[in-house]
């Protein structure tokens, strides 16, 4: 599964916080594009 790469808090814990102060949502941007990457180098098409 996918958020199994994502290590932390979930989205939706940072979403019923409110507004994701800039250093929370680099981190956030930067594990997705992780994924991403991890996906791309497999040939998984999502």
């Amino acid at each position: 599964m996918v958020t199994e790469l994502i290590e932390g808090s979930r989205l939706e814990n940072f979403v019923a916080e409110g507004v994701m102060n800039i250093f929370d949502a680099v981190h956030f941007t930067l594990k997705l594009l992780d994924i991403f990457e991890y996906f791309h180098q497999r040939n998984i098409i999502i």
